[in-house]
């Protein structure tokens, strides 16, 4: 299996931009469509509603954004999320797309308070898909950064899984593993 560090997945992404003109708004589209097949077959009765995407500010949020708009799902910033209170009815999926690969520092403020309330709503049954990785988790090493990170029961990752994927608290965190290879050429170095 080919495996690809935060610094090469970031170099993919910038080399299929800047070598082959593919512009962002297109690799995102191959983001969204990835993400949307994965929900539709594995969780193909939650889609609209049942299904909450907690989107951060970069990238990863916009996947999550545009995901949302196609099926229909509810999206909410960190800071809308953690304002939900959960008595009621409770979404059959919460996609976390806060941070993706450009997160190297341990999660603070609310996003560090939206991983725990992600995390409890898990323990409660939720199913949880990440988007590209779970926040809060090295890609490189598979360690914590910080104090927490999401559990997922799925992540859809793009281009090639990461090392951290397979080390330390990666495997309890990844979930089911989805490698979507879109925009890949077979030339890049990532290997295990």
């Amino acid at each position: 299996m080919r495996l690809a560090t935060r610094t090469q997945s970031l170099e993919l992404d910038r080399r299929a931009q800047s070598e082959y003109g593919i512009d962002s708004s297109t690799l995102m589209d191959g983001a969204v469509d990835a993400l949307e097949r994965a929900l539709r077959q594995f969780y193909p009765a939650a889609i609209g509603e049942q299904v909450w995407v907690v989107s951060g500010p970069g990238k990863n949020g916009e996947d999550g954004r545009r995901l949302a708009g196609r099926v229909g799902a509810r999206v909410f910033s960190c800071a809308e999320f953690l304002q939900i209170r959960f008595e009621a009815k409770l979404p059959a999926v919460v996609i976390d797309a806060i941070l993706g690969i450009g997160q190297s520092r341990a999660p603070e403020g609310e996003i560090l308070l939206a991983i725990h309330e992600i995390n409890h709503l898990r323990a409660k049954g939720v199913c949880v898909l990440a988007v590209d990785t779970p926040t809060g988790l090295d890609l490189d090493t598979g360690n914590i950064l910080g104090e927490a990170a999401v559990v997922a029961n799925q992540t859809v990752t793009f281009g090639f899984a990461k090392p951290g994927f397979f080390l330390n608290q990666g495997p309890g965190h990844v979930g089911r593993l989805v490698v979507d290879h879109r925009t890949i050429d077979d030339d890049s170095d990532c290997y295990v």
